[in-house]
């Protein structure tokens, strides 16, 4: 039996905050769930990890790696970096801004 994206989701939600994130928050850094479409996972890199020139290597021997074998039905693991909508709004306020 297939299981639900919800089900998926919680299960990627557990293993990010017990196995990945961890090891992620000794440098300062941690990874969010974005989203699950299609059984693809989209991750966003935070804190300290968000600016690492080291994000694509952490990405591919800690994080992708392990999600995909803790989560079979994973197709694969993406990350997302375009700047988030709170980012946009942040900037926004500024142009905004009267003086």
């Amino acid at each position: 039996m297939e299981r639900t994206v919800q089900d998926m989701e919680s299960t990627v939600l557990n293993f990010i905050d017990k196995e990945i994130n961890p090891e992620l928050l000794k440098h300062h850094g941690w990874i969010e769930l974005e989203r699950i479409t299609d059984h693809n996972v989209y991750i966003r890199f935070r804190g300290a990890c968000h600016e690492c020139s080291s994000i694509y290597d952490t990405f591919h021997t800690l994080v992708r790696p392990k999600l995909l074998a803790a989560v079979p039905e994973i197709k694969d693991v993406t990350i997302v970096d375009e700047v988030s909508d709170e980012m946009l709004d942040f900037a926004r306020s500024l142009f905004t801004r009267q003086v």
